[in-house]
């Protein structure tokens, strides 16, 4: 009988806590990784830099645990690839995972391609070998975390003349590639069209995002990157139209999604009865409703345990090496 009670007081236990302490349940790991490309030796670019440095500090503030311990500036591609191998591979499946890019970006007729430092390009043709798809990305990240939220931000749509007689068939970024589900992509820019770098410290799309992340981070990420799209739209004239594409399960946002309050009710609620005084020890006044409640609850569950020993004594128990054994629950 011992072993019994002490089997079904293991499993309601565990319930019990969750209820009481729904903090104690394991949230989702959050990670990200964060790459900023400015000092390209043909056509600089003057915010990629601050863009990362300043996206980092945020979702550093959220809690994010960042790769490399913060953002990652001016890589060549073989430090790109690297670090996105690396950052995947140390992400644990069911994660919320976030990539951010500023830089060079530039599409041909089939991919969207990320452009690292001491790049060469000379022709469209060496796009794939010289600089990082963006269905690499899409692919690490996917692979490495099936079960989570990969959420990706491109500010590269910067029109690129990166080397003497380069060109592209496109500018910008294309944005009608199907991606995967769990997926969101952010996008500077529609297709063909170019972002611009902006010019205080921030290009106009991140300074957006950012201004998202330290005031509506608890927003879901559709209506979050719609009010960033808006102020581009607003702040370019039209110039500048950021579009996203989104294949989430669920909710998603930079921060803990805010919870949604009960609507308030109508119906006619006679006023309380008023309290009468109990006699209690001042120190059972002093405690808080908390604890109170708790105990309550966890003192529910013992007798519920209690109950069904009891029920269960009125037949033999080979298990039964202590017949009078009980349980007995003191609080502090």
């Amino acid at each position: 009988m011992r072993k019994f009670a002490l089997l079904l007081f293991t499993l309601w236990l565990p319930a019990a806590m969750t209820v009481l302490w729904p903090g104690m349940a394991a949230a989702m790991e959050r990670h990200a990784l964060v790459i900023g490309n400015s000092d390209y030796l043909i056509q600089p670019l003057a915010n990629p830099r601050n863009d990362a440095l300043d996206v980092a500090a945020e979702l550093d503030r959220m809690g994010y645990q960042l790769h490399s311990g913060g953002a990652m500036l001016d890589l060549n591609r073989r430090d790109m690839v690297r670090a996105l191998i690396t950052f995947a591979d140390a992400v644990p499946d069911n994660s919320d995972v976030l990539f951010y890019y500023a830089g060079h970006g530039i599409s041909d007729a089939q991919e969207n391609y990320l452009i690292p430092l001491q790049h060469q390009l000379e022709a469209v043709e060496q796009l794939p070998d010289l600089t990082i798809s963006l269905r690499f990305v899409l692919e690490r990240l996917k692979n490495a975390n099936p079960k989570g939220t990969n959420v990706i931000l491109l500010d590269a749509c910067r029109d690129n003349p990166l080397t003497t007689g380069f060109r592209s068939s496109r500018k910008g970024l294309s944005t009608d590639q199907e991606i995967p589900r769990g997926v969101f992509i952010g996008y500077a820019a529609d297709s063909g069209q170019v972002a611009i770098d902006g010019e205080g410290r921030n290009g106009v799309y991140t300074a957006e995002l950012l201004n998202v992340m330290r005031t509506r981070s608890n927003v879901i990420i559709d209506v979050a990157h719609r009010e960033a799209v808006d102020a581009v739209i607003e702040k370019t004239d039209g110039k500048q139209f950021p579009v996203s594409d989104n294949k989430l399960f669920g909710k998603w946002c930079f921060d803990d999604c805010e919870s949604e309050a009960p609507a308030p009710s109508t119906a006619f609620k006679p006023a309380p009865a008023p309290e009468l005084p109990r006699e209690q020890p001042a120190e059972a006044v002093t405690a808080s409703s908390g604890n109170r409640n708790t105990w309550l609850i966890v003192g529910g569950i013992a007798l519920a345990v209690i109950t069904a020993v009891a029920v269960g004594s009125g037949g033999s128990d080979d298990d039964s090496d202590d017949p009078n054994f009980t349980l007995v629950l003191d609080p502090p």
